[in-house]
């Protein structure tokens, strides 16, 4: 019979430890790096669609491997100046004014303001209601 304890050095043994830790806290330290990696992922998908062209067109094109392409779309590259210049040529668009049409609508969109409009207490007369609630009986 097997002890509990022959059990548990056989499950540490094949046990990998979790880095959810880690991950965790590099997602924290560069929130900011990965938000801009993430829209410039969209722009790339959104561009591609439009044009028609499948991820590995493109990276024949750009004569990298599929899964380099596959890593862009993900939205957690880093992505060096040299390669967005290369996407800016192969798709023909720009990646940096892209990046500042997002910004500009994000900022527009949250400073957006909800004004509450007053309006005057309407007052309707006893006799008014009365009349009101008898055409809603009617009808």
């Amino acid at each position: 019979m097997k002890t509990n304890s022959n059990i548990t050095q056989k499950l540490d043994a094949i046990a990998k430890p979790s880095k959810w830790i880690e991950e965790s806290n590099f997602r924290l330290e560069n929130k900011e790096r990965l938000r801009y990696s993430q829209k410039v992922a969209v722009i790339i998908l959104r561009t591609l669609r439009e044009k028609g062209i499948k991820q590995k067109d493109l990276a024949e094109i750009l004569d990298v491997s599929p899964q380099t392409v596959n890593k862009w779309v993900k939205g957690s590259e880093n992505f060096t100046l040299d390669t967005i210049v290369k996407l800016n040529k192969a798709l023909s668009i720009s990646i940096f004014s892209q990046l500042e049409n997002i910004e500009e609508q994000q900022y527009t969109e949250s400073t957006k303001k909800i004004i509450p409009v007053k309006t005057e207490p309407k007052v309707i007369s006893l006799y008014a209601q009365e009349e009101w609630s008898e055409e809603l009986m009617e009808n």
